[in-house]
Protein backbone atom coordinates (compact mmCIF):
# COMPACT_ATOMS: atom_id res chain seq x y z
CA UNK A 1 0.00 0.00 0.00
CA UNK A 2 1.20 3.81 -1.00
CA UNK A 3 2.27 5.39 2.61
CA UNK A 4 0.64 9.16 3.09
CA UNK A 5 3.44 10.79 2.13
CA UNK A 6 3.94 9.23 -1.30
CA UNK A 7 0.78 9.49 -2.01
CA UNK A 8 0.78 13.67 -1.23
CA UNK A 9 3.81 13.72 -3.16
CA UNK A 10 2.14 13.06 -6.23
CA UNK A 11 -0.86 14.54 -5.73
CA UNK A 12 1.11 17.92 -5.47
CA UNK A 13 2.71 17.06 -8.38
CA UNK A 14 0.41 16.50 -10.54
CA UNK A 15 -1.69 19.58 -9.29
CA UNK A 16 1.82 21.63 -9.76
CA UNK A 17 1.37 19.98 -13.81
CA UNK A 18 -1.72 21.09 -14.61
CA UNK A 19 -3.88 18.09 -13.74
CA UNK A 20 -7.11 18.97 -13.53
CA UNK A 21 -9.08 15.69 -11.99
CA UNK A 22 -6.83 13.63 -10.03
CA UNK A 23 -8.18 9.92 -9.20
CA UNK A 24 -7.09 8.30 -5.58
CA UNK A 25 -7.72 4.20 -7.04
CA UNK A 26 -7.94 1.59 -4.35
CA UNK A 27 -9.21 -1.98 -3.69
CA UNK A 28 -11.71 -2.91 -1.01
CA UNK A 29 -9.04 -4.41 0.93
CA UNK A 30 -8.05 -0.69 2.14
CA UNK A 31 -9.65 -0.25 5.29
CA UNK A 32 -12.42 2.52 4.79
CA UNK A 33 -11.29 5.22 7.25
CA UNK A 34 -7.78 4.67 5.72
CA UNK A 35 -9.27 5.92 2.29
CA UNK A 36 -10.77 8.94 4.26
CA UNK A 37 -7.79 10.08 5.69
CA UNK A 38 -5.88 10.04 2.17
CA UNK A 39 -9.00 12.17 0.74
CA UNK A 40 -8.60 14.69 3.30
CA UNK A 41 -5.02 14.78 3.42
CA UNK A 42 -5.03 15.56 -0.49
CA UNK A 43 -7.25 17.72 -0.74
CA UNK A 44 -5.32 20.05 1.96
CA UNK A 45 -2.44 19.70 -0.91
CA UNK A 46 -4.20 20.24 -4.53
CA UNK A 47 -5.44 23.67 -6.25
CA UNK A 48 -9.08 24.12 -5.24
CA UNK A 49 -10.43 23.82 -9.21
CA UNK A 50 -8.65 20.10 -9.11
CA UNK A 51 -11.47 17.62 -9.07
CA UNK A 52 -10.43 15.01 -6.45
CA UNK A 53 -12.24 11.09 -7.50
CA UNK A 54 -12.60 8.44 -5.42
CA UNK A 55 -12.24 4.94 -7.02
CA UNK A 56 -12.83 2.35 -4.25
CA UNK A 57 -15.18 -0.49 -2.93
CA UNK A 58 -18.99 -0.40 -2.50
CA UNK A 59 -20.52 2.65 -0.20
CA UNK A 60 -22.97 3.22 2.20
CA UNK A 61 -25.01 6.67 1.86
CA UNK A 62 -23.32 7.42 5.32
CA UNK A 63 -19.90 6.52 3.94
CA UNK A 64 -20.10 8.76 0.13
CA UNK A 65 -21.40 11.63 2.35
CA UNK A 66 -18.05 11.62 4.66
CA UNK A 67 -15.83 10.87 1.39
CA UNK A 68 -17.79 14.45 0.12
CA UNK A 69 -17.48 16.22 3.45
CA UNK A 70 -13.77 15.16 3.68
CA UNK A 71 -13.01 16.74 0.21
CA UNK A 72 -13.90 14.38 -2.32
CA UNK A 73 -16.06 15.76 -5.35
CA UNK A 74 -16.54 12.42 -7.81
CA UNK A 75 -16.53 8.68 -7.35
CA UNK A 76 -15.97 6.42 -10.26
CA UNK A 77 -17.89 2.63 -9.67
CA UNK A 78 -19.51 0.93 -12.44
CA UNK A 79 -21.87 -2.35 -12.70
CA UNK A 80 -18.75 -4.38 -14.30
CA UNK A 81 -19.76 -7.17 -17.00
CA UNK A 82 -19.67 -10.33 -16.20
CA UNK A 83 -20.63 -9.34 -12.62
CA UNK A 84 -22.60 -12.33 -10.36
CA UNK A 85 -21.82 -14.83 -12.84
CA UNK A 86 -18.01 -14.45 -13.32
CA UNK A 87 -17.07 -12.88 -9.37
CA UNK A 88 -19.13 -14.10 -6.61
CA UNK A 89 -19.73 -10.13 -6.81
CA UNK A 90 -23.83 -9.14 -6.26
CA UNK A 91 -24.19 -6.79 -8.70
CA UNK A 92 -27.17 -5.11 -6.62
CA UNK A 93 -24.49 -4.23 -4.59
CA UNK A 94 -22.41 -2.05 -7.54
CA UNK A 95 -25.91 -0.07 -7.94
CA UNK A 96 -26.53 0.96 -4.48
CA UNK A 97 -23.22 2.10 -4.47
CA UNK A 98 -24.09 3.96 -7.58
CA UNK A 99 -27.18 5.23 -5.84
CA UNK A 100 -25.21 6.38 -2.73
CA UNK A 101 -22.88 8.21 -4.79
CA UNK A 102 -24.94 10.68 -6.53
CA UNK A 103 -27.78 10.70 -3.61
CA UNK A 104 -24.49 11.80 -1.76
CA UNK A 105 -23.68 14.94 -3.48
CA UNK A 106 -20.44 13.40 -5.34
CA UNK A 107 -20.38 12.93 -9.19
CA UNK A 108 -20.80 9.81 -10.88
CA UNK A 109 -18.00 8.71 -12.99
CA UNK A 110 -18.61 5.14 -14.92
CA UNK A 111 -17.70 3.07 -17.36
CA UNK A 112 -18.44 0.09 -19.55
CA UNK A 113 -15.91 -2.81 -18.17
CA UNK A 114 -13.97 -4.76 -18.24
CA UNK A 115 -14.12 -5.97 -21.99
CA UNK A 116 -12.95 -9.56 -22.94
CA UNK A 117 -12.86 -11.09 -26.58
CA UNK A 118 -16.51 -12.14 -26.88
CA UNK A 119 -17.97 -10.93 -24.68
CA UNK A 120 -21.88 -11.35 -25.15
CA UNK A 121 -23.14 -8.80 -27.16
CA UNK A 122 -26.64 -8.62 -25.50
CA UNK A 123 -24.72 -7.92 -21.99
CA UNK A 124 -22.58 -5.26 -23.26
CA UNK A 125 -25.42 -3.11 -24.76
CA UNK A 126 -27.38 -3.33 -21.53
CA UNK A 127 -24.19 -1.97 -20.09
CA UNK A 128 -23.90 1.15 -22.53
CA UNK A 129 -27.57 2.25 -21.92
CA UNK A 130 -27.54 1.68 -18.42
CA UNK A 131 -24.38 4.27 -18.35
CA UNK A 132 -26.30 7.03 -20.67
CA UNK A 133 -29.23 6.18 -18.14
CA UNK A 134 -26.80 6.85 -15.27
CA UNK A 135 -25.65 10.11 -16.29
CA UNK A 136 -22.21 10.27 -15.52
CA UNK A 137 -20.10 13.50 -16.02
CA UNK A 138 -17.65 11.38 -17.25
CA UNK A 139 -17.67 7.53 -18.83
CA UNK A 140 -15.79 5.40 -21.16
CA UNK A 141 -15.10 1.67 -21.47
CA UNK A 142 -11.49 -0.42 -20.51
CA UNK A 143 -10.23 -4.03 -21.46
CA UNK A 144 -9.80 -6.92 -18.98
CA UNK A 145 -6.87 -6.54 -17.17
CA UNK A 146 -4.84 -9.67 -16.13
CA UNK A 147 -2.70 -9.49 -13.38
CA UNK A 148 0.48 -11.47 -13.42
CA UNK A 149 0.30 -15.29 -12.73
CA UNK A 150 -3.41 -14.80 -12.31
CA UNK A 151 -6.84 -16.00 -14.50
CA UNK A 152 -10.54 -15.00 -14.83
CA UNK A 153 -11.76 -18.18 -16.16
CA UNK A 154 -9.30 -18.05 -19.22
CA UNK A 155 -10.76 -14.55 -20.40
CA UNK A 156 -8.61 -12.61 -22.90
CA UNK A 157 -8.63 -8.82 -22.94
CA UNK A 158 -10.41 -7.79 -26.06
CA UNK A 159 -8.07 -6.02 -28.51
CA UNK A 160 -7.30 -2.20 -29.06
CA UNK A 161 -9.61 -2.35 -32.26
CA UNK A 162 -12.55 -4.10 -29.91
CA UNK A 163 -12.34 -1.22 -27.03
CA UNK A 164 -12.24 1.31 -29.76
CA UNK A 165 -14.91 0.35 -31.55
CA UNK A 166 -17.06 0.08 -27.88
CA UNK A 167 -15.85 3.34 -27.18
CA UNK A 168 -16.92 5.07 -30.27
CA UNK A 169 -20.28 3.54 -29.58
CA UNK A 170 -20.53 4.97 -26.42
CA UNK A 171 -19.89 8.12 -27.89
CA UNK A 172 -22.44 7.94 -30.31
CA UNK A 173 -25.08 6.78 -27.77
CA UNK A 174 -24.08 9.09 -25.18
CA UNK A 175 -23.37 12.45 -27.72
CA UNK A 176 -21.24 14.90 -27.11
CA UNK A 177 -22.28 16.05 -23.62
CA UNK A 178 -20.48 13.74 -21.75
CA UNK A 179 -16.42 13.22 -22.03
CA UNK A 180 -15.46 9.69 -23.24
CA UNK A 181 -12.66 8.03 -22.02
CA UNK A 182 -10.67 6.07 -24.78
CA UNK A 183 -11.76 7.84 -27.86
CA UNK A 184 -9.72 10.95 -27.35
CA UNK A 185 -10.50 14.19 -24.79
CA UNK A 186 -9.27 12.25 -21.42
CA UNK A 187 -5.80 10.94 -20.94
CA UNK A 188 -4.07 9.54 -17.68
CA UNK A 189 -0.81 9.53 -16.07
CA UNK A 190 -0.62 6.81 -13.15
CA UNK A 191 1.67 6.93 -10.95
CA UNK A 192 2.44 4.31 -8.27
CA UNK A 193 1.42 0.32 -8.12
CA UNK A 194 -0.31 -0.48 -11.70
CA UNK A 195 -0.82 -4.12 -12.83
CA UNK A 196 -1.34 -3.09 -16.60
CA UNK A 197 2.19 -2.46 -16.55
CA UNK A 198 2.33 0.34 -18.63
CA UNK A 199 5.76 1.37 -18.40
CA UNK A 200 5.05 4.66 -16.39
CA UNK A 201 7.41 5.40 -14.15
CA UNK A 202 7.13 6.65 -10.08
CA UNK A 203 10.02 8.87 -10.75
CA UNK A 204 9.27 12.04 -10.58
CA UNK A 205 10.97 13.89 -13.58
CA UNK A 206 9.37 11.08 -15.61
CA UNK A 207 5.91 11.85 -14.34
CA UNK A 208 6.27 15.18 -14.87
CA UNK A 209 7.50 14.71 -18.66
CA UNK A 210 4.82 12.37 -18.81
CA UNK A 211 2.17 15.46 -17.59
CA UNK A 212 3.35 17.54 -20.49
CA UNK A 213 4.07 15.46 -23.43
CA UNK A 214 0.15 14.41 -22.54
CA UNK A 215 -0.66 17.83 -22.46
CA UNK A 216 1.02 18.72 -25.90
CA UNK A 217 -0.78 15.42 -27.72
CA UNK A 218 -4.37 16.36 -26.34
CA UNK A 219 -3.78 19.93 -27.92
CA UNK A 220 -2.33 18.76 -31.25
CA UNK A 221 -5.07 16.37 -31.76
CA UNK A 222 -7.49 19.83 -31.10
CA UNK A 223 -8.66 19.59 -27.76
CA UNK A 224 -8.95 22.65 -25.40
CA UNK A 225 -7.37 21.13 -22.07
CA UNK A 226 -8.49 21.70 -19.33
CA UNK A 227 -7.01 22.65 -16.06
CA UNK A 228 -5.57 25.56 -15.39
CA UNK A 229 -9.05 27.09 -16.39
CA UNK A 230 -11.18 26.40 -13.85
CA UNK A 231 -14.38 26.70 -15.18
CA UNK A 232 -15.12 22.68 -16.01
CA UNK A 233 -14.04 22.24 -12.42
CA UNK A 234 -16.51 24.56 -10.25
CA UNK A 235 -19.16 23.76 -12.96
CA UNK A 236 -18.78 20.34 -11.71
CA UNK A 237 -18.88 21.24 -8.41
CA UNK A 238 -21.85 23.69 -8.63
CA UNK A 239 -24.05 21.39 -10.12
CA UNK A 240 -25.80 18.01 -9.08
CA UNK A 241 -25.03 15.17 -10.62
CA UNK A 242 -28.97 14.51 -11.57
CA UNK A 243 -28.92 17.35 -13.46
CA UNK A 244 -26.26 16.04 -15.91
Amino acid sequence: MMDMDALLAFARLFSQEGANLISLMSTAALPFEKLLSFVAAARLVIDDHVILLVNGPDLSLEQAIELREAGADAAYHAVRLGEGYLTDLDPRRRVQTIENIQAAGLALMSGVEPLWRNAPEDELLDAIERQIGLRPVWTGCCSLTIAENCSIHGLKPASRSRARQVGAIIRLAAGSRIPVGGVGGVAWVDAGTDPRMRGRSSHHESLRRDMRETRRDLEKDGWLVAGQDESWAYCLRGVKPSAW
